[in-house]
Parts: C-alpha cells; sequence; structure tokens
C-alpha cells in the first residue's frame, strides 16, 4: 500500500493505527477513519477491525455492512478476538441503539457506552433486560476502608459508601432501576467488579481496556482532598489505578487495576487514598427511555 507514493511498512501502519485511535477519541472521526483505512490496507489487524468498526455504527463514513463485515472478517482471518466476537454477535452492540441512546465507545472497541445518572457506563453484559454496567471512567478517589486492618468487601467502609451515599444522590426513578447483585455472599446494589470479572469483561489479552482516567466533578475534588489529602488527582483526566472487590495478598490489603491497566493480585493497603472507584450494577432498562 502506497502513502504519497511511498510503501508504508509495518512500523509506519502501527503510527498510522495509533493516529487513528487519537483522532477517534478527540471525536474527529473522518480523519481516524482515513488513518485506519492507510494502516488496514497495509496488513493492520487493529485498524482493520477498528474501520469495521467505524463501518458499521456509521461515524467518520457512511454506515456500510458489506464494508464491514468485510474490514471485521480480514480482522478476524489474522487472529482478532474482538473482531471475531463482534462477527459472531457475542458483543453488546446487538443491543437496540436508538432505545438506550448508547454510542460506540471509541477508546474501548466493541463496548457501547449508555448515560445514566451524570455518567458513561460501559454495557458489559446483558440478560434480557437488564444490563451490567461499570463506570467509563474513575468516579471517585477514596480508600477501600478506612483505616488499616483486616477487612474483606462485605464489611469495608467503600461498599457501604457506594451503597449508601453514592446511590442515594441518584434520582428516585434511576434508584428503581437498579437490581439487588448476589455478591461475596451477600446483596448489593452497587459493587465493585472482581478480578475474575475484570479479566473477563474488559479483554484479558489488552491492558489497555482496564485503563482508566479520573473524571470527577470540583465538589467530589474538594471531598476527596478534604478527607484524604491525596495529589494524584490534581489533574482531571489521567490515568490512576482502580479498587477490586477482592482481598490482596493479605486481608488488610485489596486486589487493584493499576495505572497501566494491570491487574494486582497483590494488592495495596486497604486504607490507601490514591486508588479510584469504578461502581459497577445491573440496570434494568424494560422501562427505560431513550437518553
Amino acid at each position: 500500500m502506497k502513502k504519497n507514493n511511498v510503501v508504508l511498512d509495518v512500523q509506519q501502519s502501527l503510527f498510522l493505527n495509533e493516529e487513528g485511535i487519537l483522532r477517534c477519541k478527540a471525536s474527529e472521526f473522518a480523519q481516524a477513519v482515513e488513518c485506519w483505512k492507510m494502516a488496514a490496507e497495509a496488513g493492520n489487524a487493529s485498524a482493520m477491525f477498528e474501520l469495521g468498526v467505524m463501518y458499521s455504527t456509521g461515524h467518520g463514513t457512511p454506515q456500510d455492512s458489506h464494508m464491514a463485515e468485510y474490514w471485521l472478517s480480514r480482522a478476524a482471518a489474522l487472529g482478532h478476538k474482538n473482531a471475531v466476537r463482534y462477527l459472531e454477535g457475542e458483543c453488546a452492540s446487538e443491543i437496540n441503539a436508538e432505545f438506550f441512546g448508547s454510542r460506540e465507545a471509541p477508546d474501548l472497541g466493541f463496548l457501547p457506552v449508555i448515560e445514566f445518572e451524570g455518567c458513561e457506563w460501559l454495557i458489559l453484559e446483558r440478560r434480557n433486560n437488564m444490563l451490567l454496567c461499570l463506570t467509563k471512567d474513575i468516579i471517585s478517589i477514596r480508600p477501600y476502608h478506612d483505616r488499616q486492618e483486616v477487612i474483606t468487601w462485605p464489611d469495608c467502609t467503600l461498599r457501604k459508601w457506594l451503597n449508601g451515599q453514592f446511590i442515594d444522590s441518584f434520582h428516585p426513578n434511576s434508584r428503581k432501576k437498579i437490581r439487588l447483585t448476589h455478591t461475596a455472599e451477600l446483596d448489593d446494589k452497587i459493587f465493585l467488579l472482581s478480578a475474575d470479572e475484570a479479566q473477563r469483561y474488559l479483554d484479558s489479552s489488552d491492558c489497555a481496556k482496564r485503563k482508566a482516567v479520573i473524571k470527577i466533578s470540583p465538589p467530589e475534588f474538594a471531598e476527596c482532598e478534604a478527607l484524604y489529602g491525596h495529589s494524584c488527582a490534581k489533574l482531571n483526566g489521567q490515568f490512576l489505578g482502580w479498587w477490586l472487590r477482592d482481598s490482596g495478598s493479605s486481608m488488610n490489603r485489596a486486589a487493584r487495576v493499576n495505572c497501566n491497566g494491570r491487574i494486582r493480585l497483590h494488592g495495596r493497603n486497604v486504607n490507601s487514598s490514591i486508588e479510584g472507584v469504578r461502581p459497577a450494577c445491573w440496570i434494568d432498562f424494560s422501562e427505560c427511555k431513550a437518553v
């Protein structure tokens, strides 16, 4: 494949694929498509997948199911796992988009996003009228527990905050849509993912899908700073680690995903104030209106 009469090598195709990702994150979809076209024609499987998704969703290019299938099939033939899942219909894009008001999350491949209670939530799984959702971003920075001691998920202060102050801030109609979920031998409406769930839903082979940025409001900044005196959330939008609900290597530690998207079962002290929070919940969308 040629660009300005120069044959693209592997390194150039990788660069163009990354450029496409950056353009897509900036909502410059047409430019992203052009980058991915050149990289895909040079044999880059990731670009083939992204290009197929763009043709499928109509972002940056007219919607074209034939071109979508062409590029997704080529990516799948090269072993791209997400392309295989997309073609087999195992991903959540089958959900009725106009009903939910959902859209593709450009930096997370096939995972759709819905807006709920002022946050963007990734749709991880669908069961009939139920959606398992996880916040796309880190929405708070707080300890797993308020002091350093032997503790597990059922008794930690983070669980109490999620199922108390956090959910109480939702509109009553939204609270009614959140269903009780059985985790760790008890029922919660809001919970954290386990390490196994983080691997299963966010692709165990791709750390990038587990990376999350801080995206919290000024009042939340003020609260976190006043309570915990942390310094790592000074700039909104930077990557940060986030808690999982499992215990760590000892019972006074909790597992986490680090800022590079790697699951760390060794964990961090439960009273650490430098880890982010990404709530998860099951939402009954049977009575939801389009966003």
